[in-house]
Order: C-alpha cells, then structure tokens, then sequence
C-alpha cells in the first residue's frame, strides 16, 4: 500500500542523483536495459533527473520494500515524457550512496505495486 516516502530519504537520494558522481549511483543493468527499452533515443542522465524530479514532488507516494542489500528502499510512481513508470531505488546505510534496482513501465506481472 502506498504510504508517504520520508523526506529525509528522498533528499538523500535526490543528492545522489543530481551529484554527478557515477560512485554515488548504482544503477541495475535490468533497470538500464528497461529504461532503454521504454526511451532508446534517451540518455543515462534523463532517468536520474527523472527519478530526481519525482522525488522533489511533495505528493509522490511510495512502498517500503526489502531488497538483499542493507538498503531503505522505497517502490514509486513517475512519469517521463508523459509515459508511467516505476521505480525502485535504494540508500545504502552511509546515506549517500544509492543503487537504482528498476526504473521501467509498471508490469504487475513483476509485482510493480506500492
């Protein structure tokens, strides 16, 4: 169920993603193949500035998941050139590195829910 992602973990990850630093960001080759499959004519960068703007939205909602790593991980909707897409990122324990487990077209078959 949809519940309000904490503040403080998406300015931590927007950090991240607007650092520029590639030692900050993590990003999942399934979640680069799907990305590129969605948006071939796009670059790397869109999708963490993407990912960014959706977490700067005070209305974005999202799901606590567990994920193998000792992340704080939170699922969540957002669009990118009016197409729905779904997220799930990461922070790793010392607040400043993320790692980006999908950023795709919601599939329920994946179980892409909140």
């Amino acid at each position: 169920m949809a519940s309000h992602i904490p503040d403080e973990w998406k300015r931590k990850v927007r950090e991240a993603l607007d650092s520029g630093s590639p030692s900050r960001v993590i990003v999942r080759q399934s979640a680069v193949l799907d990305w590129d499959a969605a948006f071939p004519l796009t670059f790397r960068y869109e999708m963490l500035a993407a990912i960014s703007d959706a977490l700067d939205d005070p209305s974005v909602f999202g799901g606590r998941k567990v994920m193998d790593e000792p992340t704080e991980t939170y699922a969540f909707f957002f669009s990118f050139q009016a197409v729905k897409m779904y997220a799930k990122v990461g922070l790793m324990p010392n607040g400043t590195v993320i790692i980006i487990y999908s950023a795709h077209k919601p599939d329920r078959n994946k179980g892409d829910t909140l």
